[in-house]
This record gives C-alpha cells, sequence and structure tokens, in this order.
C-alpha cells in the first residue's frame, strides 16, 4: 500500500523550508524518517528538526540526481539522435564534446538554423512536456522507492514536487551554461522569456519558433552601419573610395566647401587618440 502526499509537500528552494512549513508537513514526516517518536509537530522539537534536515536531502539529493539524468539525456540526443561531429567527423563522446562544438562559430554557422534547433532542444526543449520523459521516469522511479504516490489523480497532468526537484537545478545550470557559451562564442543567444533589459544596447530580439513547435526568441549582436558592418578597411589600410564619394556628396548636398570639410577632418584627427578604428567610428 502506497503512501498518499500532496502534490506540493516539498519546497523547491531550502530557504522556503521554515517553521510554518515543517509544523503544516510534519504528518508526512514517518514516510521519510524511521522512528518518529512524536505524533503530532510541536515547535522545536527534535522530532521536527529531524523532518527539516531530512526534506533538505531529499531536496538536494533529487536536485542532483536530475542534473546527472539531464546531462545523459543531452548526451544521448547529441551522440544518436543528432549526431554531432566535429568538423574532422570526429563524433561527440560526451556532454563535455558538445559543450565545446557549440563553442565553434564556423559549425555552428554551417546549417546555423539546424544547429539553432539543437541548441535549444539541449537548453530548453528536454525541460518541455513532450521531451521530459528523462525526468518524468526518474520521479516515478524515486516515489517507487519510497513507496509514494500523490494524492490527487485528478492532477496527473500536474507537475507535483518530485518532478519540480528534479528539473530545478537541471534547468537553472543547463541553461545558463549554454547561454553563456552562445553569447560569448557565437554573437548570440536563446531564451525563452522576453526582458526589456535584452532589448537594450546592441542587441535585436527576434520571436520564432523553434523545433517546428517551441516558442522562443532569438537575440543577436546589432548589426547596422554605425558598427561598420560591411567595412573591413581600417585606417591606414586601403583607402575607402566608395565611402569618401559618399561624405564628399553630402558635404555638397549640405554646401560645406571642402575647405570647411578638411579643417573639420583635421581637428578631429587631432582629437581622436585611438587607434585602429573604423573608419566611420570617427
Amino acid at each position: 500500500m502506497k503512501e498518499l502526499i500532496p502534490y506540493d509537500l516539498f519546497e523547491v528552494y531550502e530557504k522556503n523550508i521554515k517553521s510554518e512549513w515543517k509544523y503544516n508537513t510534519y504528518e508526512y514526516a514517518h514516510i521519510f524518517v524511521n522512528n518518529i517518536q512524536s505524533k503530532l509537530p510541536t515547535m522545536g522539537n527534535e522530532d521536527e528538526l529531524v523532518w527539516s534536515r531530512k526534506s533538505k536531502e531529499i531536496m538536494t539529493e533529487l536536485k542532483q540526481k536530475g542534473l546527472a539524468r539531464a546531462l545523459d539525456k543531452i548526451e544521448a540526443l547529441g551522440k544518436t539522435e543528432f549526431k554531432l561531429t566535429f568538423p574532422n567527423g570526429t563524433l561527440v563522446r560526451n556532454v563535455n564534446d558538445i559543450f565545446v562544438l557549440f563553442q565553434d562559430n564556423d559549425w555552428y554557422k554551417q546549417d546555423i538554423e539546424r544547429k539553432r534547433n539543437y541548441l535549444h532542444m539541449f537548453q530548453y526543449g528536454i525541460f518541455r512536456l513532450g521531451n521530459d520523459e528523462w525526468a518524468r521516469t526518474l520521479e516515478n522511479e524515486w516515489m517507487e522507492e519510497y513507496k509514494i504516490s500523490y494524492n490527487c489523480i485528478k492532477q496527473k497532468q500536474r507537475k507535483g514536487c518530485i518532478l519540480k526537484l528534479i528539473l530545478s537545478r537541471a534547468s537553472d545550470t543547463i541553461g545558463k551554461r549554454f547561454g553563456e557559451t552562445s553569447k560569448r562564442c557565437l554573437d548570440e543567444m536563446i531564451v525563452v522569456r522576453k526582458t526589456n533589459k535584452r532589448k537594450c544596447g546592441n542587441m535585436v530580439t527576434e520571436e520564432r519558433l523553434f523545433n517546428g513547435f517551441h516558442m522562443g526568441y532569438l537575440i543577436t549582436k546589432q548589426k547596422s552601419d554605425t558598427n561598420c558592418r560591411n567595412l573591413k578597411h581600417k585606417i591606414g589600410d586601403v583607402p575607402v573610395d566608395e565611402d569618401i564619394k559618399m561624405l564628399i556628396g553630402k558635404c555638397v548636398n549640405t554646401g560645406i566647401t571642402k575647405v570647411n570639410l578638411m579643417t573639420r577632418i583635421d581637428t578631429i584627427w587631432k582629437n581622436n587618440k585611438t587607434t585602429g578604428k573604423s573608419i566611420c567610428s570617427t
């Protein structure tokens, strides 16, 4: 006979394990802790402290198991389903190889839409309903070990506290690592929540679908004339004739004389102490 527990028995964060939580959940302590002496909760008694410690151990255990199982899932996807290979044709061997591969900008830009879908799946997709069977399997295994079940079968599709704990550290850790790697090495990143901060600066946000049905936002570095998108020449290189022609044309149209232009250029040139800048930066 299985013991029944509420869907929200355990908290996701240890900071929420406070006196009120311990008091309200004490009736379930005997399921997880042997030799509970006190039948009723009493603030500050030894059994309540034991229950608190055991709860934190359970939370830590589930988060660690969840991260390990998520990394196994990523490895399996990379090796067997996506068959990711390095430029030399070598198949990835483990998760570390996959992280290394996604630091290669040249590799990423080859068939970039497919690579973006892979990245989204690793970073977010495996935690979504329909792709999270690895987590739900672990949830079932753990609950079978303790001979427990949730107390409301009508809420079967709802995420229980065990599943939330399994997913929490895995999604945070993996999402952050792939996000930082892609932003640093690929000049873009994928997010699933749009924020005002990501719209500022030199970043452009584009709403789009990944893997055919997952919504997200592709954030890329802005490419504009002010950043000299197409201009590769630096000061001291071959003269950029077309840009000079455009500059002269604008001066003629606005009535600026050659002397005025040369004087202004001379002043800016002397004041600009930064070397190696793009010519359109001055």
